[in-house]
C-alpha cells in the first residue's frame, strides 16, 4: 500500500488550487471585457424579466447615453437598482451600447410599451462595442429567450 507524503499531499492542494482559481476566473464575467459587459447585461435582462414575473409589474431596461443602461418598474423614469449598482449600470472603459428600451409584462413576455399590451415584433438585438470589435445580445420575442 503507497501512502503520499506531506510534501506530496501539499504539491497535489498547490495544483488543485491553482487549477480552481483557473477555472472559476473563467466562469465569472469580467466587466472590463466586451464578452464579460454582454454576459452581465444578459443576467441583467433576466434580472428584470424575472422581476416583472415575480412582482406582476412591468419592468424593463433603457440605455443610457450609450455609457450604460438602467432597470426600472413601470416607467423608465422609475428606476430601480440593479444589483451591485447605484441606479446606472455603467460600461467599463471604451465599451458603449446601442439605444434600446426593453420592457416585459406580467407574464415576462417582452413588449414594445409600458402598458405591457403590444408584445415584441421581432428579435431586439442589443449592440456593446469597444473600438472595432462588437458583442450583440438578442432578445426573442413571446418567449424572451436571450442569445
Amino acid at each position: 500500500m503507497h501512502v503520499f507524503t506531506l510534501p506530496q499531499t501539499l504539491l497535489i492542494l498547490i495544483v488543485a488550487g491553482f487549477i480552481t482559481v483557473v477555472i472559476l476566473s473563467r466562469l465569472t464575467p469580467d466587466d472590463q471585457s466586451l464578452t464579460g459587459a454582454a454576459d452581465i447585461l444578459r443576467m441583467h435582462i433576466r434580472h428584470a424579466q424575472t422581476f416583472s414575473q415575480s412582482y406582476k409589474h412591468i419592468y424593463g431596461l433603457q440605455s443610457i447615453q450609450n455609457i450604460g443602461y438602467v432597470l426600472f418598474e413601470t416607467s423608465p423614469e422609475n428606476i430601480s437598482k440593479l444589483p451591485g449598482t447605484e441606479d446606472i449600470y455603467r460600461l467599463k472603459g471604451s465599451i458603449t451600447i446601442s439605444s434600446f428600451t426593453l420592457y416585459f409584462n406580467k407574464e415576462g413576455t417582452p413588449c414594445t410599451d409600458l402598458t405591457g399590451s403590444t408584445p415584441l415584433p421581432h428579435d431586439l438585438t442589443i449592440t456593446l462595442q469597444d473600438g472595432i470589435k462588437s458583442e450583440t445580445v438578442t432578445v426573442m420575442p413571446h418567449n424572451g429567450f436571450i442569445a
